[in-house]
């Protein structure tokens, strides 16, 4: 597997309070990125700008490159 599965991103956002500042078809234009098989950190990037967090685009990667392992 290339990129975690859209249910693991859902998930990993919904836990994390993330994209919270995106509109929905923003959303949804992040979760078709995942199936067409985007770079990750193009993923995690987006996922930032359309948050609130702490956290940066970088640890937000690594988070994801986590999700392809569980």
């Amino acid at each position: 597997m290339t990129t975690p599965t859209r249910e693991s991103v859902r998930q990993y956002c919904i836990s994390n309070d993330l994209f919270k500042s995106g509109s929905n078809d923003q959303y949804e234009k992040m979760l078709n990125m995942l199936d067409l098989q985007r770079p990750l950190s193009n993923i995690a990037t987006v996922i930032w700008i359309c948050s609130d967090t702490d956290k940066h685009a970088d640890e937000i990667e690594n988070d994801l490159r986590q999700l392809m392992h569980e």
